[in-house]
């Protein structure tokens, strides 16, 4: 039986990424995507200081434009960290196929894809 968005969709939620996120590969199921989160913004979420607003950027604190031009894509669960380096950690996450194929999957392409 061939499964339905509806039968992924109370296991998703939302995951930031700085980046668009890239396709890491596929199985029968899921497509698996590289998200990029930079250090920062882990610890500026353990701060409980997320969302900032737009009035406390100073034009010249990097950290807190990062924080504030994350993307969120939602994902299935068993996301997990594949690599991390000195400014960001890398995750692997599931998307449902399904979700790909429905009007939904719009989140995950470029510009140039439309």
């Amino acid at each position: 039986m061939e499964k339905k968005l509806e039968d992924y969709s109370e296991r998703m939620a939302y995951f930031p990424s700085l980046t668009r996120p890239k396709i890491l590969g596929k199985d029968k199921e899921f497509i698996y995507f590289e998200f990029i989160v930079p250090k920062i913004y882990l610890k500026e979420v353990m701060r409980d200081k997320l969302p900032l607003p737009v009035d406390d950027m100073d034009g010249g604190d990097l950290d807190i434009i990062i924080v504030n031009k994350m993307g969120w894509y939602p994902v299935h669960v068993g996301i997990e960290e594949i690599k991390r380096d000195k400014d960001c950690v890398y995750y692997k996450a599931p998307v449902p196929k399904v979700f790909m194929a429905s009007k939904y999957g719009i989140v995950y392409r470029g510009p140039r894809e439309f």
